[in-house]
């Protein structure tokens, strides 16, 4: 019996050995998913185990998943354990698989589109961008400094412009774009020549007058008249004056202002000149309206005529009209303006310009051909760089911008020379006060023409 204990302790240690390797757990690598919701972990056994498993088998919740291989890929969020044989021994080791924090700025980027200037020193250019990714709200640099007006930025001049977008997260992205000046296009309002035609009425006090706008040369274009109509005539109209704006798809504009008279028959006396046109070398050319009817002063009585104002219109690049204000006064101080637009392909020098106007109501019936030159040079606006301000709406519902002068003093005035509102400006004018109608707005040293119209 004593022969025997000593063998029976050594195989109890040996089973006691062999029970202790059988628990042995094996070393897994594991890789958590990359966001929530997605199925991209994976765990392998640990390539330092040198031990050749006869079977490896990949459990997930007590299911299996998988039969053999070192490694398993394509794990969703959760809790595993692997056992793998060999050698006489079965190792097991559990483990889980989690979920990484995703990153906020992955995905977060965003597209620029520029439109052109229309040329080297007009700043029209624009710039649009497009955000996709990330977290609203979004803020908005351009070369450093904050803007607004984002995500559109409008009135640029050709340069380049750095562009950084900032995320509700902080993340940041920039990026560069170039404006650049168009040197493909031509004038978009070459051609636009409006022709108008008026009927005066067939007597004193009848509406049977009309007015016509025309254009052989234009696309499509759309008409504005002073009383509310859009139609390119006008008829049953009274004796008075009447005011439309033509405008196209290409944004070109054409004003103008018309008289319906009466047919009173007569012959005309004689035709009365004021100032004489000039010759020689440094005239240009001539250029002479057609014959606008005006009563709103005595031509018998015509005291003093002359132009007070010239502002270029269309394409500031090649220029196709000018559009002028006259000023009129009879013996009595009653004046009156006058507006007309010449059109030719205008080369910097000096024209005559003439305006001939008419009434044969209030007097005997004369033409009155009124002369002044115009020298495009001394007014200071030069073929390669005119400078010109406009008026935009025109017509006008209640704010009227000012293009080409940032601030000042302004003064208007109705058709017959009343001040009815003047003060400072800033880029724009509240013109809500003001009826329907047609004025003169006086700014820096030129009459600008516009009409007021709710629709």
């Amino acid at each position: 019996m004593k022969q025997l204990l000593p063998i029976l302790l050594l195989a109890l240690s040996f089973f006691s050995f062999n029970n202790a390797r059988a628990q042995f757990v094996v070393n897994v690598i594991t890789v958590d998913c990359s966001g929530p919701g997605l199925c991209d972990g994976f765990a392998m056994i640990d390539s330092s185990n040198t031990m050749n498993f006869t079977s490896v088998q990949w459990y997930m919740n007590g299911s299996l998943i998988q039969n053999g291989g070192n490694a398993i890929y394509n794990l969703c969020a959760g809790t595993y354990s692997v056992n793998a044989m060999g050698g006489g021994l079965v190792l097991t080791s559990p483990f889980t698989i989690g979920t990484g924090t995703p990153n906020p700025c992955s995905g977060f980027g965003m597209n620029i589109t520029e439109t052109m200037a229309s040329s080297q020193n007009v700043c029209d250019g624009s710039i649009t961008v497009s955000v996709y990714g990330g977290s609203a709200p979004y803020t908005y640099q351009m070369s450093g400094a904050p803007v607004t007006g984002a995500p559109n930025f409008n009135n640029l001049c050709t340069g380049t412009y750095n562009l950084t977008v900032t995320d509700a997260n902080g993340c940041t992205i920039s990026q560069n774009a170039n404006i650049l000046y168009d040197t493909t296009t031509t004038n978009p309002c070459a051609g636009f020549y409006p022709t108008v035609t008026v009927t005066d009425c067939s007597a004193p006090g009848a509406c049977d007058g009309a007015i016509d706008i025309s254009c052989a040369t234009c696309g499509t274009f759309y008409v504005m008249w002073s009383q509310g109509s859009t139609t390119y005539a006008i008829n049953n109209l009274c004796e008075g004056n009447y005011s439309a704006v033509v405008t196209d798809s290409n944004g070109c504009s054409f004003s103008t202002t018309q008289f319906v008279g009466y047919n009173g028959g007569g012959n005309i006396d004689s035709i009365n000149v004021i100032g004489n046109l000039a010759t020689g070398g440094m005239i240009t050319g001539t250029l002479q309206s057609s014959w606008i009817y005006n009563c709103d002063i005595d031509m018998s009585m015509l005291d003093t005529a002359y132009m007070v104002s010239a502002t270029f219109g269309n394409n500031p690049s090649n220029q196709d009209s000018l559009y002028t204000v006259w000023y009129l006064t009879d013996t009595t101080g009653a004046f009156t303006y006058i507006n007309y637009a010449f059109y030719a392909p205008f080369a910097t020098g000096t024209y005559n310009l003439v305006l001939q106007v008419y009434c044969p109501i209030k007097s005997t019936p004369l033409y009155y051909n009124i002369i002044t030159q115009f020298d495009v040079q001394s007014a200071g606006i030069g073929s390669a760089a005119p400078v010109a301000l406009t008026l935009s709406p025109n017509p006008v519902q209640d704010i009227l911008t000012i293009q080409g002068a940032y601030s000042g003093s302004y003064t208007i005035y109705n058709q017959a020379g009343q001040c009815l509102q003047k003060g400072q400006f800033n880029k724009q004018i509240d013109l809500r006060q003001l009826a329907n109608g047609t004025y003169l707005l006086h700014l820096d040293g030129q009459v600008l023409p516009f009409i007021k119209m709710q629709q």
